[in-house]
């Protein structure tokens, strides 16, 4: 009971010694381990969380028997901690993501002369990079236009919003936060001053 086993479980050699702590410990798959005496442990490495007192850890265990000096078996049981590799790894591969979706993208814009088929091809991008389920891309419109901005592609939104003409910057909370170039959110958009909704 090592030095990394008390920090991951808050608790010191002397408060585990002699206790059968292998339900709070190791995956639950690996229980039998300790009641069957012919049971024979997994080759390949087992993660699970485990819930301590810094939070919840990534551990990749790995489970062994060495033969004991009265003819028994000793189960030996290996902990690394990989949380803090997993979430590099999870972002490199999120990067790897992007990069893809961005070279798409510009691929699409350089050899597609159908300005809707690259603007469709973006939000389907926006939503699975964002993980959301709906998306809207708001282009700008020429200043002798009536609207500051229209909807020129959507996925997910009712279809009435693509016919959405907002008249002037606060006149809902996309205009402002294209405006302001932040997020904007209003609790209750109909009389929230900050805004201006035209009928």
């Amino acid at each position: 009971w090592n030095r990394a086993c008390e920090e991951l479980t808050g608790r010191g050699r002397v408060e585990v010694l002699g206790r059968h702590l292998a339900p709070e410990l190791v995956p639950e798959e690996w229980h039998g381990l300790f009641a069957d005496e012919h049971a024979v442990p997994p080759k390949a490495p087992l993660e699970h969380r485990w819930h301590g007192p810094g939070g919840e850890r990534l551990i990749e265990s790995l489970a062994f028997f060495i033969p004991g000096r009265a003819g028994d078996r000793i189960l030996v049981l290996v902990g690394y901690d990989v949380t803090d590799r997993r979430r590099i790894e999870e972002a490199l591969e999120s990067r790897v993501v992007q990069s893809k979706s961005i070279v798409e993208v510009a691929r699409a814009i350089m050899s597609s002369l159908d300005s809707h088929a690259v603007l469709e091809l973006v939000v389907d991008r926006v939503r699975e990079l964002l993980g959301v389920s709906r998306v809207g891309l708001a282009v700008l419109e020429p200043e002798r236009s009536t609207s500051v901005i229209r909807f020129a592609a959507s996925r997910g939104m009712r279809g009435a919003f693509q016919g959405l003409r907002p008249l002037h910057w606060r006149d809902g909370t996309t205009p402002t936060a294209i405006l302001k170039r932040r997020p904007v959110w209003s609790a209750d958009l109909l009389n929230d001053p900050a805004f201006d909704l035209t009928p």
